[in-house]
């Protein structure tokens, strides 16, 4: 006989016995609670170390190409710009350039 043929429903039969048995299926692991918050702003996709760590990681050679393909689609799309240039702020803060930023993604968003 062939074995798929009785091996499938030994281990249905197995599994519903184990349900139906007093004190129902085996124990399930206990749940693990969720990580906790970050002291920081939790909606920023980086924290303070990612951050204060940019300008050396921009500035490495092998992300050159990217740094290079970066500056170029943000000549070409506002919203590639917009996002280019919040790259920048992380780098280099500057009010001055935050607030035109802020004021240009929010006409984008307006369109």
């Amino acid at each position: 006989m062939n074995a798929r043929v009785w091996l499938a429903p030994l281990l249905w039969g197995t599994t519903i016995v184990s349900l139906l048995r007093p004190g129902g299926a085996a124990e399930s692991p206990p749940r693990s609670s969720p990580p906790p918050v970050p002291p920081e702003h939790p909606r920023l996709y980086l924290r303070a170390p990612q951050v204060a760590d940019l300008p050396r990681r921009l500035a490495h050679p092998v992300l050159a190409p990217v740094v290079a393909r970066l500056e170029k689609l943000a000549q070409r799309s506002p919203q590639f710009r917009a996002e280019w240039r919040a790259l920048q702020y992380l780098v280099k803060p500057d009010p001055a350039a935050g607030r035109t930023l802020v004021a240009e993604t929010l006409a984008l968003l307006q369109r």
